[in-house]
């Protein structure tokens, strides 16, 4: 899928929300008033009254009703004794502006009926955009926005303007936020919120924007959230969003042992991407545009789809990437300080900025102090990362896979990175890798159970997924790799517009750096065209499983194929070239953490070699070009997870998107998917089947345990020792 963002949902599915609130106004910066339109002559970030109920209380015993239909309020009314709203007489606000209902202390939906006790109708400001390019505007309990601090009236807890502390909210109107941050700064802590949804499957929110979301921190606002439970039911609710952001002015939020637990909903229809092979209604956390968020003692768990999502980041500008430039010799590749090239093992480290002080920095931090101490990891990074997920101790779940619900720990896409320390995941992917350098790691002991794999990495060219001293448990393929190493032209923008002249940037391809890991899969890495329709739309895909002709013009001999990009978004403001290989760096393997599986490059119909290097490390098993073959002949979508394929008349057999990426993998010839391998430092590579490379470089500390025949098309063939 070569797509700027995966859009994960063509409409945002509706979720609603239910809460308590005060109105409490904080002083207004210079330049903009606490008062309403009446006071500042239009729909300002402030609502018509200050916190107060004067004009609307009744002391009467009866019952009373509204007095017009859609009456327009700018004030808070307060009804003592109860109410009866009739059809279409609900109170508004004025533009800008929302009317929060709340019902003994509890926020709920307007709606004809008759409400007893004290029923309360706060006026609120709605949080605007700080992108200039996008008007969204979100319904919030609380507000601080550009120095303005709201809180409806029924919020408890302590509350001022520099935050909230033991709050307890519930939430189920449709599309309404509890907090909301915009260009501020806040902290949240010792507090429990629930978001609802009010039962028919199409009110709520909007996790693009943050509307109907717990946590919502947008422009340059810096949020620290700590100690906050999150409890979300329905589809699309959101715990925590950061976005909405411009280059220059983006969130960065803190969340230290807290507890995100979003519970879907379980006759809610499907919106998770089906190309993905997944099943799900929700994504506990979501990220667009340019944020940077850390993590601590932290839990995360999702109804299927996501725990933490990211979809859209921007790209970075040309001044950004000055320090890739300047690595980086046009059709060469990247090298170091000293002008030698870089290995695989030290791109990665230099893209990342994973150095190994880096790493233990981030293997220190046990407080939300220590968090946010750490430096930006931009600050050592080769790459610019226009967003970043850092997580430290923390457990990410797909909650009920055994009951049809399946998703990703965390999605990366462009300019993203997610970084894993001393973490738990448990999930069907870690992570999935998507377009132009998107990358991950795993370090500092982190643990991955992942039903499927561990990365699955797909339309990527320059990512690099780093694993160090981690376990790594997959029960498909550890790191699959689908139509990866496509480049595109980027279109650096800056204030004025396009930047002057052709910005060249390379990638080294797809990248893989493991060092130090356990990793228990079936098949170690496969590479292979890609199983993807190439768009969300359609309801099925074939599979072609055909063995491909050869390509006279592709070299499998070569790890550099480096070619220029096809656009992807803009014309003519850059240029980007890219290394058709994946290239893979297995590093310091041995004894407990030796290999014990397979590597396969299956590329058939598009071009590509698999760049292999065993450093210190000992491999037991097959290393081979190959082809695979699917178990099924295609996908429809409309197939329920766990019910059996259909056979056609014709003999053809679909079935449900879970079968996407899911080959048998057999060894063959080298045609257009050469294995480039390396063994180096001592390595053992201990064939087990009959293995097919089309280069074989063996220093003298390593060896091969096998038979090794030269074809007499100068491809590599070893067969098992006697």
């Amino acid at each position: 899928m070569k797509l700027k963002r995966l859009l994960c949902v063509f409409a945002a599915l509706a979720v609603t929300v239910c809460m308590s609130l005060t109105a409490f106004a904080g002083p207004a910066p210079e330049g903009e008033s606490a008062g309403g339109p009446e006071a500042s002559g239009e729909s300002a970030d402030a609502p018509a009254q200050e916190g107060g109920s004067e004009g609307g209380e009744s002391g009467g015993s009866e019952e009373e009703t509204v007095p017009e239909v859609g009456q327009v309020i700018t004030e808070t009314l307060v009804f003592e004794n109860g109410v009866t709203l009739e059809e279409g007489n609900l109170y508004i606000g004025e533009e800008g502006f929302c009317v929060i209902m709340t019902v003994n202390g509890q926020v709920v939906n307007q709606a004809p009926g008759t409400y007893e006790g004290k029923i309360v109708f706060t006026v609120m400001p709605k949080s605007k955009s700080a992108d200039s390019s996008k008007d969204y505007q979100t319904k919030s309990v609380i507000l601080k926005q550009n120095g303005l601090h709201y809180v409806e009236d029924a919020v408890n807890g302590t509350i001022d303007e520099n935050g909230i502390s033991g709050v307890d909210i519930t939430a189920d109107a449709p599309n309404m936020s509890i907090v909301t941050v915009v260009n501020d700064t806040y902290t949240i802590s010792d507090s429990k919120f629930h978001i609802m949804q009010t039962g028919n499957h199409e009110s709520g929110g909007n996790d693009f924007t943050g509307d109907g979301c717990a946590i919502a921190a947008t422009g340059s606002s810096v949020v620290y959230v700590n100690n906050v439970d999150v409890t979300g039911d329905g589809v699309t609710r959101t715990a925590l969003f950061g976005g909405l952001s411009v280059h220059d002015s983006y969130p960065t939020i803190y969340v230290s042992d807290c507890n995100f637990n979003s519970t879907g909903d379980a006759e809610g229809e499907d919106c998770a991407v089906w190309v993905l092979g997944l099943h799900g209604v929700v994504r506990t956390c979501q990220f667009d545009d340019y944020y940077d968020i850390y993590y601590n003692n932290t839990v995360i768990r999702s109804f299927g789809w996501a725990c933490v999502s990211v979809d859209g980041t921007e790209y970075p500008y040309a001044e950004d990437l000055a320090e890739l430039n300047a690595a980086y010799v046009e059709g060469e590749g990247y090298f170091n300080e000293d002008g030698s090239e870089m290995t695989v093992a030290q791109f990665a480290v230099a893209s990342t900025g994973l150095t190994d002080e880096y790493l233990a920095q981030l293997a220190a931090v046990e407080t939300a102090e220590q968090l946010q101490a750490l430096p930006q990891t931009n600050d050592y990074s080769l790459y610019y990362f226009a967003g970043k997920n850092t997580f430290t101790n923390c457990e990410l779940d797909i909650t009920d896979m055994d009951k049809g619900r399946t998703g990703y720990s965390s999605y990366s896409i462009g300019a993203n990175i997610n970084v894993y320390s001393d973490c738990v995941v448990n999930a069907d992917y870690g992570n999935v890798e998507a377009n132009e350098y998107a990358s991950s790691a795993y370090v500092n002991g982190t643990v991955v159970n992942a039903r499927k794999s561990i990365v699955m990495c797909h339309s990527n060219a320059g990512g690099v997924t780093m694993c160090a001293d981690s376990e790594l448990n997959a029960g498909e393929t550890a790191f699959i790799y689908k139509g990866t190493g496509d480049g595109y032209v980027q279109d650096q923008l800056t204030d004025e517009g396009a930047s002057e002249g052709g910005m060249v940037m390379g990638a080294t391809g797809s990248n893989l750096y493991v060092r130090n890991c356990k990793v228990n899969s079936p098949v170690f890495v496969l590479a292979f065209d890609s199983d993807d329709p190439g768009s969300l739309g359609g309801t099925s895909i074939d599979f072609d499983d055909s063995i491909a002709g050869k390509d006279e013009a592709f070299d499998v001999t070569d790890p550099d194929n480096w070619h220029q990009a096809s656009v992807m978004w803009g014309e003519g403001a850059g240029s980007y070239n890219y290394n058709e290989a994946v290239q893979v760096y297995v590093e310091d393997c041995n004894g407990e953490t030796a290999v014990t599986s397979d590597i396969f490059n299956c590329h058939q119909y598009t071009s590509k070699n698999l760049v292999l290097t065993l450093d210190n490390t000992e491999f037991n098993g097959i290393i081979s070009s190959g082809y695979c073959e699917h178990t099924v002949d295609g996908v429809e979508r409309t197939i329920a997870y766990g019910d059996d394929p259909v056979v056609l008349e014709d003999g053809t057999v679909y079935g449900c998107r879970e079968y996407m990426g899911v080959v048998k993998c057999t060894p063959a010839e080298t045609v257009n998917n050469g294995v480039i391998l390396t063994l180096t430092n001592g390595s053992v590579w201990n064939v087990t089947e009959t293995s097919y490379v089309s280069v074989l470089d063996v220093d003298e500390t390593s060896s091969v345990n096998g038979v090794i025949t030269v074809l007499e098309n100068g491809m590599i063939r070893i067969d098992p020792a006697a």
